[in-house]
């Protein structure tokens, strides 16, 4: 060593250390760029609150980036500083929010540029590299592909198809690594490594989880989160799956109500019927059931998306579907259910309204065509009718009384269409059950609760006419079982 000083520059070792590739019998080889980095400087700083400046700053980074002091290569062994790694797209002067949101379209429409954020988002999964720096790109990479997906997912799709694959691939690996505590951000985690990891591992949580939801809403994407991430093939590691298991894992609550969303958004449609399959086989019925039934108020936004998705399920395949199924043979089920109904009505949350209707959507999906009389019984006796009931229409009182001049005013509490004509539903399949018996003690009680004078009030507050009939029928339907009043 001391005959070679004074031959190589400073700094030789390393600079020869980060260009050659030592292959797999230790000759140096070269990995072709697949992907390529987009470059947009927007010099606007017209928003500052404060200092002006910044929008001097994307010229002055074009200049370090080609500095002695960048680094050239990437976690993974990329030359990322190469030219070919680069769609400069230039600097924009004083744009609009217009300009800039074409110019990002115009650098996400290059191919390898989402391949390389998908790329990105998949790394995690790699032995290779910093782990650290790993998460770090995949949250920046997962933060990119939300906010193109909010705009132009389609246009995602098209660009690349697998972009599904890779941020549930980064979902994924994003869940295995710990949790902070409630808040904790990488700033206030910068000194510990461990924490560190684990609050970038959250961002990519939540920035995952989000892009896969609003991708979700494109039904052309939709069958690929019923496909197992590269590698597997249980359902449990399917997007599908994956979101699933953000619901249960997540730090953030906010990340696990979108998880929700996400799945419920690719069971939509004919393009969704895989990912019903996959989500059912994943656990999804039962997921959604004990989210909605969990005691704590605190994440009332998770709940009320734990019951769409459960309403998504139990619809799906009419009343022999496989959830329908799975929630008429569980005991106390269906009596836990509307109990959740009732406890959704007493809230006074953004999200308790949507709860309730998507709850008792679940429940016409279970019951609405359910005409054995035990079944009926066992729903009567654990006042699931009465609940339903409560969820239509409440008249106004005039003088303590619902009279024939109250019903048809504007309600108390009005409640929703849809709620009223699933809970009508349920109702019109109780009182046309094979039993007289059971036939009159449904209508008994469904007049001890109030339930004509709702009925009523249902088909004079709404215009649905899907509704409407429902209410109606039903109405028929008591005045049949007890012809003595």
């Amino acid at each position: 060593m001391r005959a070679l000083r004074g031959r190589f520059p400073p700094g030789w070792w390393t600079r020869a250390l980060s260009t050659a590739r030592i292959g797999p019998r230790g000759a140096q080889s070269t990995r072709a760029l697949a992907t390529r980095v987009g470059l947009l400087g927007v010099c606007d700083d017209s928003h500052s609150s404060f200092l002006r400046g910044p929008a001097k700053a994307p010229p002055l980074i074009r200049a370090a980036l080609a500095s002695d002091s960048a680094n050239a290569y990437g976690e993974l062994d990329d030359r990322v500083a190469a030219a070919e790694a680069f769609v400069d797209r230039g600097d924009i002067s004083e744009p609009s929010f217009d300009d800039i949101k074409g110019a990002v379209a115009a650098v996400a429409a290059d191919a390898a540029v989402v391949a390389g954020l998908a790329r990105a988002c998949a790394a995690v999964a790699t032995k290779r590299g910093d782990v650290l720096a790993k998460l770090a790109g995949a949250a920046h990479a997962a933060r990119a592909l939300r906010d193109l997906a909010d705009e132009q997912a389609d246009a995602l799709l098209e660009v690349d198809p697998c972009c599904v694959d890779a941020l549930a691939t980064c979902l994924r690996e994003a869940l295995k690594h710990p949790k902070t505590t409630a808040g904790a951000g990488p700033l206030a985690a910068i000194a510990d490594p461990t924490q560190l990891g684990a609050a970038i591992a959250g961002e990519c949580v939540d920035y995952a989880g989000a892009a896969l939801a609003q991708i979700a809403r494109r039904p052309a994407a939709r069958p690929r989160y019923a496909v197992a991430v590269k590698g597997e093939t249980a359902a449990s590691a399917t997007p599908c799956g994956i979101l699933l298991k953000s619901t249960r894992e997540a730090a953030s609550e906010r990340a696990k109500a979108t998880a929700l969303v996400g799945v419920t958004n690719a069971c939509l449609g004919d393009e969704g019927k895989g990912c019903l399959k996959a989500t059912e086989a994943a656990g999804g019925v039962a997921e959604a059931f004990a989210l909605v039934r969990a005691k704590a108020t605190s994440d009332v936004e998770a709940r009320a998306r734990a019951a769409g998705l459960l309403a998504r399920l139990a619809t799906a395949g009419g009343h022999d579907g496989a959830a329908a199924r799975t929630l008429r043979a569980a005991p106390k089920a269906l009596g836990q259910l509307a109990a959740a109904v009732d406890a959704a009505g007493k809230r006074d949350d953004a999200w308790a309204a949507l709860e309730r209707d998507h709850l008792v959507r679940a429940l016409a999906g279970v019951l609405g065509s359910e005409k054995k009389p035990a079944s009926v019984r066992a729903f009567l006796d654990c006042g699931g009718y009465a609940t339903l009931i409560r969820a239509m229409p409440e008249p106004r009182a005039d003088l303590g009384r619902v009279t024939a001049q109250s019903v048809v005013q504007t309600p108390l509490r009005p409640g929703t269409a849809h709620g009223a004509g699933n809970a009508a539903k349920v109702l019109l399949a109780a009182l046309s059950n094979e039993d007289a018996a059971t036939r009159t003690a449904v209508a008994d009680g469904l007049v001890e609760a109030g339930g004509v004078e709702r009925l009523v009030c249902s088909l004079a507050h709404f215009k649905d006419l899907s509704v409407r009939k429902n209410c109606a029928v039903a109405l028929a339907k008591v005045m049949a079982a007890r012809p003595e009043s």
